[in-house]
Parts: C-alpha cells; sequence; structure tokens
C-alpha cells in the first residue's frame, strides 16, 4: 500500500462496489487506454485532492504519475479490474470499490484512507480520454457540481455553463449557502482534453472520450484559502424523457462537512416511471434499503419526490447523472455529492 504526503491513493485501492446485477456488459478489453484520473478526500485528511493521467495496459496494469494539491507526485503501480456487471477493483484492497458507465468512459470510486490519515473518505472520477479532442466540441450547455472540502466546507455549488464554440464561458450559479452569481470567462483544451480557465490558474479539467463529461479540481484563494474543491459537469442533450431514468445505476456520494468522513455506495433498479429500490452500504459498513422515486424534466433536471433540495442533471448520453444535497438531519448542513452511473 503506497500512501504519499499523507494520501492513500489509487494504489490503495480495491475492492467491490455493487451486489453483482446481472448485464454482462463489460469486460477486460474496456479498460485500456489513457484515463485522467481527479480524486477529492473529506474529513480528516481534508483539504486534498489529486489528479493526473493514468495509462492502463491489456492486462490491467496502470502505471503514471499523479499530483497532489500540494504539489507532490504521487506515482502509480497496480492492477485495476472490472466485473461483467461494471465492478471495478484496484489492487487487492477490500475498502475501495467503483463502477463503470455504460459508455466505457467513466469510472467512480469511493474509498477510506487506512494510514496517514485513518478514516478519511474521498472520491475518484476517472474520465477516459478520446483519440483527438477539439474545442468546439464543447460546445452547448452543461450543468456542473461542485463540492468542497477543507475549510470552506460544508459547501457545494450547482451552474448551468453555456459554452460557445471558441470556448467562452457564460456562467450562473447557485451556492448551497443561498448566494447565487454570474460571470463570464474563456476555456482553453488541449488535443489531449485538457481543460484550463482564463484567470485561474490552479484549475484543470478533463473531458471523456464521449464529450458528455468534464471533471476538475481546484483550490480556492480567496473566502477559505486552501479550500479543495471537485466539480463534475454534464452536457445537456436537446430533450429527455422521464423513463430515460430507468435501468440499473449505481450511485456513489461523498459528504463534507460535519458528517464527514462519510461516502456511500448503492446500487438502485429504477423503472421507467422513476421509482426505485437500492441496496446501500457505507464506510462505517452498514447496509441500508432504499425506496424513492426520481424525477427527470424534459431539460434534464433530477429530483428526487419528497426532498426540496437535492437537485442534479443527466448527461447527454444518458448514462450519467449528478447531484448535489444539504442534509437535514443525522449531521444538519452537510454537503453531499452524487456521482450515478447507469450500467445496464
Amino acid at each position: 500500500m503506497a500512501c504519499i504526503a499523507g494520501a492513500c491513493a489509487l494504489t490503495a485501492c480495491g475492492g467491490g462496489s455493487g451486489s453483482g446485477a446481472a448485464g454482462g456488459a463489460f469486460s477486460a478489453a474496456d479498460l485500456p487506454g489513457v484515463w485522467e484520473a481527479n480524486m477529492i478526500a473529506s474529513g480528516p485528511g481534508a483539504p486534498w485532492w489529486e489528479r493526473g493521467a493514468l495509462t492502463v495496459a491489456a492486462d490491467g496494469s496502470v502505471t503514471g504519475v499523479l499530483t497532489e494539491n500540494s504539489g507532490n507526485p504521487d506515482p502509480q503501480a497496480t492492477t485495476l479490474h472490472v466485473s461483467s456487471v461494471g465492478d471495478v477493483t484496484v489492487g487487492l484492497s477490500t475498502v475501495a470499490g467503483g463502477v463503470m458507465d455504460l459508455d466505457k468512459s467513466v469510472m467512480v470510486m469511493t474509498d477510506t484512507w487506512s494510514a496517514s490519515s485513518p478514516g478519511t473518505t474521498g472520491l475518484s472520477v476517472f474520465l477516459k480520454r478520446a483519440a483527438t479532442n477539439s474545442l468546439a466540441e464543447l460546445a452547448g450547455t452543461w450543468q456542473l457540481f461542485g463540492l468542497a472540502t477543507g475549510p470552506g466546507a460544508p459547501w457545494w455549488e450547482r451552474a448551468q455553463a453555456t459554452i460557445g464554440a471558441d470556448g467562452s464561458v457564460d456562467v450562473t450559479t447557485t451556492e448551497s449557502t443561498g448566494a447565487s452569481g454570474a460571470f463570464s470567462a474563456a476555456f482553453a483544451l488541449s488535443s489531449a482534453g485538457v481543460l484550463t480557465l482564463a484567470g485561474s490558474p490552479g484549475f484543470r479539467g478533463v473531458l471523456d472520450a464521449g464529450k458528455t463529461v468534464l471533471v476538475s479540481t481546484d483550490t480556492w484563494a480567496t473566502g477559505s484559502p486552501g479550500t479543495s474543491e471537485l466539480k463534475v459537469g454534464v452536457k445537456k442533450a436537446g430533450s429527455y424523457a422521464p423513463s430515460d431514468v430507468a435501468g440499473t445505476w449505481v450511485l456513489l456520494s461523498l459528504a463534507s462537512g460535519p458528517g464527514a468522513p462519510w461516502w456511500r455506495r448503492a446500487r438502485a433498479t429504477i423503472a421507467a416511471d422513476g421509482t426505485f429500490a437500492a441496496t446501500a452500504t457505507d464506510n462505517a459498513g452498514g447496509s441500508t434499503s432504499l425506496t424513492g422515486q426520481l424525477g427527470l424534466s424534459s431539460d434534464g433536471a433530477v429530483t428526487l419526490h419528497g426532498a426540496s433540495v437535492l437537485l442534479g442533471a443527466m448527461d447527454a448520453h444518458k448514462t450519467v447523472m449528478v447531484w448535489t444535497d444539504t442534509w437535514s438531519s443525522q449531521s444538519p448542513g452537510t454537503t453531499e455529492l452524487t456521482v450515478a452511473v447507469k450500467v445496464n
């Protein structure tokens, strides 16, 4: 188990993420390529993020060097495995677990550190690189969801970004505090799919091979300096039907603020009317059965019946959903980010 500067990263991961529902849509052939990793931690090890490119070979072996928010390099050498139902495991650890989406371009994992700052919880999002990328492929409407850990937590942000073919961005934001704002900026996109944002030197984002999901990490320079932030964005389709939520989804959540450290993984079977039944496990080892009803509007907004704060969005390929929420009980005020991927 390799831990650099107190952070147990990909080399410390492993384990299963789901219940093993039937599917058979995934194989080892889905793994090879270059994957961009973006990770964030909550709890005693925060503020912390890590990011960078990893190369996965045909045998699942992983090589590469990630960079932490402190600037420290973190060499990686482990092995990835994917089951026929999309569960992703790493090395031999029994703690971390993840899942791959049906597009085979997004993997999401949760983990608990066992060293340095034991008990710290983490969320990792991996996006597979496309062979080529162009700025014009960003054009469209995106919904972005951010979670902060460290001194600025608890905090989340929801943003709608309209991106032009030249990378120009017009953004409106709403924060968990109730604050709202608007600004304009400009993206640049490298041929490898790496995003930079004018005026934000600490920002680095990546675009998935399907061109409908982006992920970034950043460190706040103002407000509560040193705060770590992870953003997950989904590009919106022209229209959605309520039944687009139907299928088997795996939901991975991370909390920040008073309820941290905490993560949860849930495998949910969702019907065409949005009703679902799920089995969830959390970082403490607890198991919970969940039921409810998700709503999906014609513009891709995701809601949960009876939840006044939870709000999210679905990507244009309809295999990824992202939302933020604020806890009203247990540890009220805790902020939560959930990334859900469709596996069947």
